[in-house]
């Protein structure tokens, strides 16, 4: 992202505050309970100070997923929801492993990949001057594949 701002580009940073609120499940091996306003916040900050290390603060804008998926209402989720299946989330290995060990998955870690994958949709339909690289690691990927499979077929997911 800094090649990008030293090539004349700005960078849009995003900080998944929302998504945060239900935390990322991957390589748990037993629920992960949701995270308050507070620790949030505090995770946010830690993102700054690493992100500004690297980046010219004047070229980067924060951006918080909350800005749209704060407006998500339960007819949404509901609306969500009903384009994903229980079989296609229990195909994520993190999910597979608990329920193969007879360990309980909380409703809210299943609305995770869910809740990413629309939040990511929504940031790519954005226009092309702020497009997104994404910069995750390896752990989103279902997510990932659920945001790409939504974005093909939205009922597909």
């Amino acid at each position: 992202m800094r090649q990008f701002q030293e090539l004349g580009h700005d960078v849009i940073f995003l900080i998944g505050d929302f998504t945060g609120m239900i935390g990322d499940p991957s390589g748990r091996n037993a629920t992960r309970p949701p995270l308050t306003a507070e620790q949030i916040a505090d995770n946010a900050a830690t993102y700054r100070a690493q992100i500004f290390k690297i980046l010219d603060p004047d070229r980067t804008r924060l951006a918080f997923n909350s800005e749209w998926m704060g407006k998500f209402s339960g007819a949404d989720l509901i609306r969500l929801a009903s384009r994903h299946t229980v079989a296609r989330m229990l195909e994520r290995d993190d999910f597979r492993k608990r329920i193969d060990a007879g360990q309980s998955i909380a409703i809210h870690e299943f609305l995770y990949p869910l809740v990413w994958s629309r939040a990511t949709t929504r940031w790519r339909s954005r226009p092309m001057s702020s497009w997104a690289v994404p910069t995750r690691n390896s752990t989103c990927w279902s997510a990932v594949n659920c945001s790409s499979r939504m974005a093909r077929r939205p009922r597909s997911c």
